[in-house]
C-alpha cells in the first residue's frame, strides 16, 4: 500500500444539492476521483460526517473502492477539528506516512495546512483541481521515493 493517503471530505467535494434535489454525488467528480485514486492507487479515507450514517462498505461502493477507512470521530469542535481526526487516523493506522486531505472548508484545518488542498464547493473535485490533486500528489510521491519510503 502507498504511504501516502487521500482524506476526503463528500459534501462540496464529492457531492452537491441542487436547489429543490436531494443531494448526489456529481459525475464528473466521481469519474475525477476514480481517475485520481486509480492512477496513483492511492488509498482513501473519508473524513465527511457522512461516516457517521455510512459503513464503510457503502464509501467503497458508492464512492470509490480505494476507502480502506474512516477518520474517528472526536469530541474536540471547532477550528482544526477535521485535522485532528486525520491525525489521530494516521497515528493508528499509518504512523509517519504523508497526507493530502481533500475538503471545502478551510476552518476545519489548522491555518496555512500544507496538506489541504481546497475544493470550491460549488465545483468540487472539478478538472481545475484535479490538476492541483494530481500535481501534489505526484511531488509528494517522488519525496517518498527520493527518501526510499516509497
Amino acid at each position: 500500500m502507498n504511504s501516502l493517503f487521500l482524506f476526503l471530505d463528500l459534501d462540496g467535494v464529492i457531492q452537491f444539492k441542487a436547489p429543490g434535489k436531494p443531494p448526489e454525488p456529481g459525475a464528473i467528480q466521481l469519474r475525477n476521483l476514480r481517475i485520481l485514486t486509480g492512477a496513483y492507487d492511492l488509498p482513501v479515507v473519508i473524513t465527511s460526517t457522512w461516516r457517521i450514517v455510512h459503513p464503510l462498505s457503502w464509501f467503497r461502493t458508492h464512492i470509490n473502492p480505494n476507502v480502506v477507512g474512516m477518520t474517528p470521530e472526536l469530541e474536540d469542535t471547532g477550528p482544526g477539528t477535521r485535522q485532528r481526526e486525520v491525525e489521530a487516523w494516521l497515528r493508528r493506522h499509518a504512523p509517519g506516512a504523508e497526507w493530502i486531505a481533500l475538503d471545502d472548508q478551510e476552518v476545519l484545518y489548522q491555518p496555512n495546512c500544507s496538506n489541504l488542498i481546497l475544493c470550491h464547493p460549488d465545483k468540487g473535485l472539478d478538472s481545475a483541481t484535479l490538476a492541483r490533486v494530481i500535481e501534489c500528489v505526484e511531488e509528494r510521491l517522488n519525496r517518498l521515493t527520493q527518501s526510499g519510503c516509497g
